[in-house]
């Protein structure tokens, strides 16, 4: 089985460049707060890596994505595209503009994108 990868997007992509516009677009991440699950090819690895700035990302665990598919409304289109709260707690103490390595919110968190996910239900 391919690992997955979820994408949130934290941030409003106003000021942002229209390629990165496009491109949080094409990931179906249209608004705050949404999660998308993708496999984890190279050319999702680069579309996430040209909107890091917009959106946290990491791999998540089968279970995860398990709990993802049983929080979700019994109303809402089946398709990897997931409605989410804010995190319970908020984002990291530096905020949705730095980078995760340096303590923000932004950027790839690599394994630690499961408890953001829990933080988010």
């Amino acid at each position: 089985m391919t690992e997955k990868i979820a994408a949130v997007r934290i941030r409003s992509d106003r000021g942002a460049q229209q390629p990165v516009k496009d491109t949080l677009k094409l990931l179906n991440l249209t608004k705050k707060h949404r999660c998308v699950v993708l496999d984890d090819t190279q050319k999702n690895r680069g579309m996430l890596r040209k909107a890091e700035d917009f959106i946290t990302y990491g791999e998540v665990t089968q279970d995860t994505v398990e709990t993802l598919n049983d929080e979700r409304s019994q109303t809402a289109e089946k398709s990897n595209v997931y409605r989410l709260s804010p995190p319970q707690g908020g984002y990291e103490p530096a905020g949705v503009k730095v980078n995760y390595e340096a303590g923000g919110a932004n950027g790839n968190r690599g394994e630690n994108m499961d408890d953001l996910l829990q933080k988010m239900l």
